[in-house]
């Protein structure tokens, strides 16, 4: 970048640059961690219980994954490949640390289709561990452990079935203890009372259901493919369970106890006792931080026939009612995309099911990829949504609007735009402590790859924040010795302000002002820009970016504008007219000044080796008009000035 020479005392309207710039490098981009760039690995398992640079778990779909209290995250199971090549359940439990990127194969086989070791119920052991299996249930208790039920696998009796099981690992201990439930498969559902607790309530043998843990701690299981109570037909459910820990003790709380139950959607966005989502199986869910259970999607029934759901409906645990929020009350709805990064009404995924679901820890809801519908077609898909719980708006945030995408890899560790994980389904997902959200796995797309298979690569995202409102521009100029900045925005809701940062490196701000949100379109906010010049240095760029947080304090960076402070092919005389001298600042080194009058006459000539401010006196010129021509290293530059007397 080139240097110039400009006066210290003021400055006039300059030409302005600006650029916008990644605050941080790698929010909204994708990193690839560890694990293969194509499919169907066999995987490292190392020695059990000892964590390796090399250790990776082969290639699976539809496991169960858990985050512990400590932020490592867990991993079990689900359907992958054996030694002959086939496909086969796996039990294996891995443990990922977040920090050391490293792998620890902890319990299970390093083989296929291991059974059931039940013990004692009740009582934990080493030589306990549920056998192989894929789309169990997941949850994680208050006190850490982890927790499954049920899916499709081995139970105790060497046959291979729809499962009821209940099970605990302690992390301390690394024992698992069998806690409720069958060991043998193909058992029904028991639904007792509506909303009585009872030792000899269960949900009955199923896979494919959603999850939650409440605030209090208490797990939730909705839905999936299974049993009904009379033990002797499959299908769909869409039954809501609450399961103590404490207590031991299932309740049936909401939904059908038939199969294959209807929705009923009432309003959208208002909650109703008879309201409650379609029988489904892959769906996925959050929790919030008050309370709620959200649902979307998975493949089942809306009001009258079966496909690919993409409702979104949340459950007050409190008044026990569903509110159905967002999509469509009818099945196989396409993608409705908007522009990426801008939330909307108007925007929905399409419908999907076996897709992977985050919650960040700002509370919005995340979904990425399944089986399902883009804007025009069904397929494999790899696009990433959030959605804003406050102003239940879905944002297309990054991936693809077609299907069928082989995965962008880039370079392992390294954070990049263009990286993004080939379209798949039913992999394994986590939200780590410091709110990264982490992929493992699944069925789909490697990098190279025109077919399908298992994969077992890892992902790490770290999301931008979502806030109530869009800004649409942010930009600045030079004007008479200031720098206004204007920027537009729209669907300022719940909104606080704007806190305007300056920068003189483009690294490291400090505010410099507030604008409170006004429900304006534009605003706009004038810096001083000679309050940070000084006699020995001028910049020759300021950098400017917004804070903008929301009445939640939630907080976003705009991208960051520079104003150069340097004209291209100017400098400025001061002061102009002059009477005695004028004065300039050298911030090139050797400075040669020449000043010729209105015939072209070399009237003053000197060369300066400075750094610092340069006065040049005119005392002995007479008055008129003259040439000032500065000369540097980056070139020569001329300017007039007029002498009085």
């Amino acid at each position: 970048m080139k240097k110039r020479i400009i006066i210290f005392a003021f400055l006039i309207p300059m030409l302005l640059l600006y650029f916008p710039m990644q605050i941080n490098a790698q929010s909204d981009q994708w990193i690839w961690m560890k694990g293969d760039n194509n499919f169907n690995g066999n995987g490292l398992y190392g020695q059990q219980g000892v964590p390796s640079p090399i250790n990776n778990p082969r290639a699976r779909a539809i496991g169960t994954d858990w985050k512990s209290a400590s932020g490592d995250l867990w991993m079990f199971g689900g359907i992958g490949y054996n030694s002959s090549g086939q496909e086969d359940y796996l039990n294996d439990l891995w443990r990922y640390n977040v920090a050391t990127n490293k792998w620890t194969w902890m319990k299970g086989k390093n083989t296929t289709a291991a059974f059931s070791i039940y013990g004692t119920q009740g009582t934990a052991s080493a030589i306990n561990n549920p056998g192989a299996r894929k789309q169990c249930a997941s949850w994680t208790d208050l006190s850490g452990n982890l927790w499954l039920m049920g899916g499709i696998g081995y139970g105790g009796t060497n046959v291979w079935g729809y499962l009821t099981d209940l099970w605990k690992y302690n992390i301390s201990t690394n024992e698992w203890t069998w806690i409720k439930g069958d060991t043998i498969s193909n058992q029904p559902v028991v639904y007792g009372v509506q909303g009585a607790a009872s030792a000899n309530n269960k949900p009955g043998a199923r896979y494919a259901s959603t999850t939650w843990v409440d605030s209090a701690g208490n797990f939730w299981l909705y839905g999936g493919y299974g049993l009904n109570a009379s033990g002797t037909t499959y299908g769909l459910l869409n039954d809501l369970w609450k399961y103590s820990p404490t207590t031991n003790k299932w309740a049936w709380i909401k939904g059908s106890d038939t199969l294959n139950g209807k929705g009923v959607f009432g309003t959208k966005g208002i909650s109703a006792v008879a309201n409650k989502p379609s029988a489904r199986a892959y769906g996925i869910g959050w929790a919030d931080d008050v309370g709620n259970l959200y649902l979307f999607g998975g493949s089942g029934n809306d009001t009258t026939s079966y496909g690919w759901l993409n409702d979104l409906w949340k459950f007050n645990v409190t008044t026990k009612r569903w509110t159905w929020l967002s999509g469509d009350s009818s099945v196989n709805k396409p993608a409705v995309y908007g522009t990426q990064g801008v939330g909307a009404t108007t925007n929905k995924p399409g419908a999907r099911s076996s897709n992977i679901s985050w919650k960040d820890k700002n509370g919005n809801l995340w979904l990425w990829g399944g089986y399902g519908f883009t804007s025009n077609s069904i397929g494999f898909l790899n696009d990433m949504w959030a959605f804003n719980t406050n102003t239940n708006k879905w944002t297309w945030k990054k991936g693809d609007t077609i299907r069928n995408i082989n995965g962008v890899y880039g370079i392992q560790g390294v954070a990049a735009n263009n990286n993004n994980p080939g379209s798949r389904e039913s992999g394994f997902s986590w939200a780590d402590s410091s709110g990264n959200l982490w992929l493992f796995g699944g069925y789909g797309y490697d990098a190279t790859h025109t077919i399908t298979g298992r994969l077992n690569d890892l992902w790490k995202y770290t999301p931008g924040i979502l806030l109530p409102v869009h800004l649409l521009s942010f930009k600045g100029e030079m004007n008479n010795h200031k720098v206004s900045l204007d920027w537009k925005v729209e669907n300022e809701q719940n909104f606080d302000a704007y806190h305007v940062e300056r920068s003189i490196d483009g690294r490291t701000f400090s505010e410099i002002g507030e604008i409170k949100s006004a429900n304006l379109r534009t605003y706009t906010f004038v810096d001083d820009i000679l309050k940070i010049q000084s006699s020995t240095h001028l910049q020759k760029k300021i950098y400017y970016r917004l804070k903008m947080v929301d009445i939640d304090g939630k907080y976003s960076f705009s991208n960051t504008i520079a104003i150069s402070l340097t004209s291209e092919k100017s400098f400025t005389i001061y002061p102009n007219p002059t009477n005695g001298g004028f004065k300039l600042l050298a911030n090139n080194g050797i400075t040669k000044v020449e000043i010729t009058d209105a015939t072209g006459r070399v009237v003053f000539k000197k060369t300066y080796n400075t750094n610092g401010s340069i006065n040049i006196s005119t005392f002995n010129f007479d008055a008129g008009t003259y040439f000032v021509k500065v000369m540097d290293i980056d070139g020569s530059f001329s300017q007039k000035l007029l002498i009085v007397q």
